[in-house]
């Protein structure tokens, strides 16, 4: 009789235990899968947004001239992100200037 509820005990602890680990183990943070890759080997995690993937995310038409007294301004996460579309096609902006007229929320979104 003992013996039994010895037994009955152990394998009560042995339950408990299982549980509180399984109850703990889903609150241990997960490293973020990554899921795309660009050709230069880059990743990014799935809930980004490639700018590049489609015309309809960037935008290549900029106000100004790209002179030193008439830059170019970048004023929106879009015109960023068509610079960096057309560098990556092999334009060349040496001599050609920018200025970023505010502050632009990057998160999330990936070239």
């Amino acid at each position: 009789m003992q013996r039994q509820k010895s037994i009955i005990i152990s394998n009560f602890l042995f339950a408990m235990i299982v549980l509180l680990l399984a109850f703990f183990a889903s609150y241990i943070p997960k490293e973020k899968e990554e899921s795309y890759q660009n050709s230069y080997g880059a990743t990014a995690p799935d809930s980004s947004t490639n700018w590049l993937d489609s015309s309809s995310t960037y935008d290549t038409a900029w106000d100004g001239e790209g002179t030193e007294s008439d830059p170019y301004l970048i004023s929106s996460e879009k015109e960023l992100a068509g610079l960096s579309y057309r560098v990556k096609n092999g334009e060349n902006f040496s001599g050609i200037y920018f200025s970023q007229t505010t502050n632009l929320d990057m998160d999330n979104h990936y070239f």
